[in-house]
């Protein structure tokens, strides 16, 4: 069944691993229609339509339209995949690849992954195979605590 992927790097800094990867993925899936945002990467997608950069606008319609969405593990990414109940797919951006000034994605990555809210690759080699999951995984609704929340900054505070 023909499925509307859209690939995303986030709007701060390009991700080629990310984006060859799934480059990689449409060229052995081209019934798929494939969009992907890509930034200011070096490397451009033969085998999916692209754009550098969109509005918010267009963003958000990519977004919604889609039916697998595939990105780093931005906040913004993982949020609105979340908020629409769009199966998502991460590759967390790694320091030691310059992608990031830290390993904080992978934090994230591992900690939504746990929730059962996405599926998450340690190495740009799993995304393929991960791909083959995400149209049969449904996401875990995110609840938010913030009652917990409250109560979890209170006791820091206390601490410091």
């Amino acid at each position: 069944m023909r499925k509307k992927i859209f690939v995303t790097v986030g709007s701060a800094y390009p991700f080629d691993r990310l984006v060859r990867a799934c480059d990689d993925a449409a060229a052995r899936h081209p019934e798929h229609d494939w969009l992907a945002q890509i930034h200011e990467g070096t490397y451009e997608p033969t085998h999916m339509r692209f754009e550098r950069l969109m509005d918010k606008q267009a963003f958000d319609t990519a977004m919604t339209e889609a039916d697998l969405v595939v990105g780093h593990a931005g906040m913004g990414t993982i949020s609105g995949a979340l908020a629409l109940d769009k199966p998502l797919l991460v590759l967390p951006r790694l320091r030691r690849f310059g992608e990031s000034v830290n390993d904080h994605q992978v934090s994230c990555a591992r900690h939504f992954r746990s929730g059962g809210h996405l599926l998450a690759a340690d190495d740009a080699g799993d995304v393929g195979p991960l791909l083959e999951r995400l149209p049969t995984f449904v996401p875990a609704p995110r609840r938010v605590r913030a009652a917990q929340l409250a109560d979890d900054i209170g006791t820091f505070l206390q601490s410091c």
